[in-house]
């Protein structure tokens, strides 16, 4: 959430690779309060980490990606930014507040041959978890089932834009 960590992290990708072709903005916080228990120092929170730390790294990788005259940029939404959720109120607004974003830089960059596009995962990972306690299920949503979604988002084989892939137990 350090507003210089994004153009740190480009400098670094840079530094060691001499290009910058994809980057995936996966970071994300949840946390679960009905909206009558929730403040605006919890939506700032959760929107710092889920929404404007994507909007830093896009916006420091956007110059390299076009001059480069290529890039990916894959956003990790969640269903409950399409949906909503009870308790979920502050997570779903910055996760769809990231599909604004997405979209509009879809919509910017296409000229540029930047792509951007984004990934709504259903997997049991560290923050969703306590959300999953049968092992069955917790087996079929293994994030690696979501990493082919992810890994063709990110090639230059993708050629969508602005579009939103559902992925969970390895079915997109």
């Amino acid at each position: 959430t350090a507003p210089q960590a994004a153009e740190r992290l480009v400098a670094c990708a840079l530094d060691a690779f001499g290009r910058l072709d994809a980057v995936v903005l996966n970071a994300g916080i949840i946390e679960s309060r009905t909206v009558a228990e929730s403040t605006e120092a919890d939506l700032a929170r959760l929107y710092e980490v889920n929404t404007l730390s994507a909007f830093r790294l896009t916006r420091a990788a956007l110059p390299v990606m076009r001059r480069q005259g290529a890039g990916r940029l894959v956003y990790t939404t969640s269903t409950a930014g399409l949906d909503g959720g009870e308790g979920l109120a502050a997570y779903a607004m910055a996760k769809g507040a990231l599909l604004g974003l997405m979209r509009a830089v879809a919509a910017e960059e296409a000229a540029h041959g930047v792509f951007a596009n984004a990934v709504c995962p259903t997997a049991v990972t560290r923050m969703t978890e306590a959300f999953v306690g049968d092992p069955a299920m917790r087996a079929t949503l293994a994030p690696e089932l979501v990493a082919p979604a992810v890994a063709w988002l990110a090639s230059e084989a993708c050629d969508v834009q602005g579009r939103t892939i559902l992925a969970a137990g390895g079915l997109f």
